[in-house]
Protein backbone atom coordinates (compact mmCIF):
# COMPACT_ATOMS: atom_id res chain seq x y z
CA UNK A 1 0.00 0.00 0.00
CA UNK A 2 0.69 3.40 -0.85
CA UNK A 3 -0.13 6.81 -0.15
CA UNK A 4 -0.70 9.27 -3.15
CA UNK A 5 -1.03 13.33 -2.46
CA UNK A 6 -2.26 14.65 -5.53
CA UNK A 7 -3.42 18.60 -5.43
CA UNK A 8 -3.45 18.04 -1.38
CA UNK A 9 -6.13 15.44 -1.75
CA UNK A 10 -4.13 12.26 -0.15
CA UNK A 11 -5.12 8.92 -1.57
CA UNK A 12 -4.74 5.39 -0.33
CA UNK A 13 -3.66 3.03 -3.22
CA UNK A 14 -3.41 -0.72 -2.91
CA UNK A 15 -3.27 -3.12 -6.61
CA UNK A 16 -4.93 -5.76 -6.27
CA UNK A 17 -4.82 -8.57 -8.72
CA UNK A 18 -6.08 -6.59 -12.18
CA UNK A 19 -7.93 -4.05 -9.59
CA UNK A 20 -7.16 -0.91 -7.88
CA UNK A 21 -7.76 -0.31 -4.13
CA UNK A 22 -8.43 3.33 -3.24
CA UNK A 23 -9.28 4.92 -0.40
CA UNK A 24 -11.17 1.34 0.89
CA UNK A 25 -13.27 1.40 -2.63
CA UNK A 26 -12.44 -1.31 -5.16
CA UNK A 27 -11.74 -0.23 -9.06
CA UNK A 28 -11.36 -1.87 -12.04
CA UNK A 29 -9.88 0.34 -14.48
CA UNK A 30 -8.59 -0.47 -18.03
CA UNK A 31 -5.32 0.55 -18.36
CA UNK A 32 -3.38 0.30 -21.53
CA UNK A 33 0.91 1.18 -22.04
CA UNK A 34 1.32 3.35 -25.51
CA UNK A 35 4.63 3.87 -25.19
CA UNK A 36 7.25 4.09 -22.90
CA UNK A 37 5.37 7.45 -20.92
CA UNK A 38 2.13 7.17 -22.45
CA UNK A 39 -0.68 5.07 -20.97
CA UNK A 40 -4.55 5.58 -21.65
CA UNK A 41 -7.07 5.01 -19.04
CA UNK A 42 -10.68 3.75 -19.09
CA UNK A 43 -12.01 4.86 -15.33
CA UNK A 44 -15.31 5.55 -14.63
CA UNK A 45 -16.63 4.96 -18.19
CA UNK A 46 -13.85 8.13 -18.89
CA UNK A 47 -11.05 7.95 -21.03
CA UNK A 48 -7.66 9.59 -19.53
CA UNK A 49 -4.46 10.12 -21.68
CA UNK A 50 -1.67 9.90 -18.76
CA UNK A 51 2.07 11.33 -19.72
CA UNK A 52 4.75 11.01 -17.60
CA UNK A 53 6.59 14.02 -17.83
CA UNK A 54 9.14 13.76 -15.10
CA UNK A 55 10.04 11.41 -11.99
CA UNK A 56 11.78 12.86 -9.25
CA UNK A 57 12.86 9.17 -7.15
CA UNK A 58 14.49 11.39 -4.58
CA UNK A 59 11.58 13.31 -3.90
CA UNK A 60 9.21 10.87 -4.40
CA UNK A 61 7.64 12.86 -7.05
CA UNK A 62 5.68 12.13 -10.46
CA UNK A 63 4.51 15.09 -12.78
CA UNK A 64 2.31 14.30 -14.74
CA UNK A 65 -0.19 15.50 -17.69
CA UNK A 66 -3.61 14.22 -17.21
CA UNK A 67 -5.17 14.98 -20.67
CA UNK A 68 -3.28 17.97 -21.09
CA UNK A 69 -3.54 19.49 -17.40
CA UNK A 70 -0.59 18.96 -15.41
CA UNK A 71 -0.01 17.70 -12.20
CA UNK A 72 2.57 16.43 -9.64
CA UNK A 73 1.80 13.58 -7.45
CA UNK A 74 3.72 12.79 -4.38
CA UNK A 75 4.15 9.27 -3.15
CA UNK A 76 5.29 7.40 0.41
CA UNK A 77 5.04 4.09 0.91
CA UNK A 78 3.71 2.64 4.34
CA UNK A 79 7.71 2.44 5.45
CA UNK A 80 8.16 6.52 4.70
CA UNK A 81 4.62 7.06 6.38
CA UNK A 82 5.86 5.24 9.58
CA UNK A 83 9.45 6.90 9.11
CA UNK A 84 7.60 9.93 9.52
CA UNK A 85 5.15 8.73 12.28
CA UNK A 86 8.60 8.04 14.40
CA UNK A 87 9.87 11.70 13.36
CA UNK A 88 12.57 10.58 11.74
CA UNK A 89 11.41 10.95 7.72
CA UNK A 90 13.69 14.36 7.40
CA UNK A 91 16.74 12.06 9.01
CA UNK A 92 16.51 9.34 6.39
CA UNK A 93 17.38 12.18 3.61
CA UNK A 94 20.90 12.23 2.57
CA UNK A 95 22.22 15.43 4.08
CA UNK A 96 24.49 16.72 1.55
CA UNK A 97 28.29 18.16 2.75
CA UNK A 98 30.87 18.16 0.11
CA UNK A 99 31.79 16.96 -3.25
CA UNK A 100 34.78 14.78 -3.63
CA UNK A 101 36.76 14.32 -6.99
CA UNK A 102 35.60 11.31 -8.24
CA UNK A 103 38.96 10.65 -10.35
CA UNK A 104 42.79 12.14 -10.51
CA UNK A 105 42.83 14.97 -12.35
CA UNK A 106 43.20 19.02 -13.03
CA UNK A 107 40.76 21.31 -11.91
CA UNK A 108 40.27 23.31 -15.49
CA UNK A 109 37.81 25.61 -14.79
CA UNK A 110 35.75 26.49 -11.13
CA UNK A 111 32.05 27.68 -11.99
CA UNK A 112 30.71 28.17 -8.64
CA UNK A 113 31.41 31.05 -6.11
CA UNK A 114 31.34 30.92 -2.28
CA UNK A 115 27.63 31.56 -0.64
CA UNK A 116 25.89 30.84 -4.38
CA UNK A 117 23.02 28.85 -4.46
CA UNK A 118 22.99 26.09 -6.95
CA UNK A 119 20.38 23.43 -7.63
CA UNK A 120 20.61 19.99 -8.65
CA UNK A 121 22.72 19.33 -11.85
CA UNK A 122 24.18 22.18 -12.25
CA UNK A 123 27.79 22.05 -13.01
CA UNK A 124 30.26 22.78 -10.53
CA UNK A 125 33.73 22.06 -11.85
CA UNK A 126 35.37 20.69 -15.07
CA UNK A 127 38.15 18.42 -14.06
CA UNK A 128 40.36 17.13 -16.63
CA UNK A 129 41.55 13.72 -16.35
CA UNK A 130 43.29 11.44 -19.17
CA UNK A 131 42.41 14.17 -21.98
CA UNK A 132 39.09 14.69 -21.40
CA UNK A 133 37.21 17.16 -19.52
CA UNK A 134 34.71 15.64 -17.02
CA UNK A 135 31.98 18.06 -15.61
CA UNK A 136 30.80 17.86 -11.89
CA UNK A 137 27.92 18.79 -11.14
CA UNK A 138 25.73 19.76 -7.87
CA UNK A 139 24.52 16.55 -6.03
CA UNK A 140 21.04 18.57 -4.69
CA UNK A 141 20.31 22.05 -4.31
CA UNK A 142 22.59 23.79 -1.77
CA UNK A 143 24.42 26.97 -1.01
CA UNK A 144 27.96 26.86 -1.66
CA UNK A 145 30.54 27.26 1.22
CA UNK A 146 33.89 26.92 1.02
CA UNK A 147 35.95 26.18 -2.26
CA UNK A 148 39.00 23.78 -1.38
CA UNK A 149 40.79 24.09 -4.61
CA UNK A 150 41.80 27.28 -7.55
CA UNK A 151 42.01 26.47 -10.90
CA UNK A 152 44.81 24.27 -12.34
CA UNK A 153 45.58 22.61 -9.23
CA UNK A 154 46.25 18.59 -9.64
CA UNK A 155 43.89 16.61 -7.27
CA UNK A 156 43.57 13.28 -6.14
CA UNK A 157 40.45 10.73 -6.44
CA UNK A 158 38.70 11.99 -3.28
CA UNK A 159 40.24 14.94 -2.23
CA UNK A 160 37.43 17.68 -1.08
CA UNK A 161 36.59 19.89 -4.02
CA UNK A 162 34.10 22.01 -2.28
CA UNK A 163 31.53 22.15 1.23
CA UNK A 164 28.26 22.89 0.98
CA UNK A 165 27.28 25.79 3.97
Amino acid sequence: MFEAILESVRLEIEQNGDGVTVNHREYQPDIRRISENLWHVIFENQSYRVFIQKTDRENREVTLSINGKKTTVKLRSRTDRLLESLGMGEAMKKKLESVKAPMPGLIHSILIKEGQQVHKGDPLFILEAMKMENVIKSPGDVTIGKIHVREKDSVEKNALLVTFG
